[in-house]
């Protein structure tokens, strides 16, 4: 999921979320946060020999509000952190 406008700061470390939320939980999980980023709508890539929900890898486009470039960005499901 992308969290927009929840960070109630505007600054340098602004930027959107991703987020990783449990349903059956009913909470957030996991938070891949980078400033300046603008993530695109992420794409979960299953490992064909996974053995659990979250074997694979996010992969997102995100633009960067002041670099203005984009770039692909894969993100471990596991802890939320760029591979």
């Amino acid at each position: 999921m992308i969290e927009y406008f929840a960070k109630q700061k505007i600054d340098e470390n602004y930027g959107f979320d991703l987020i990783k939320y449990d349903a059956c939980k009913g909470e957030i999980v996991g938070r891949y946060a980078s400033p300046y980023q603008l993530p695109n709508e992420p794409y979960f890539i299953a490992n064909p020999d996974g053995t659990e929900e979250d074997d694979g890898v996010i992969m997102t486009v995100t633009y960067d509000f002041d670099k203005d470039i984009s770039k692909l960005v894969a993100i471990d499901p596991k802890n939320m952190t760029t591979l």
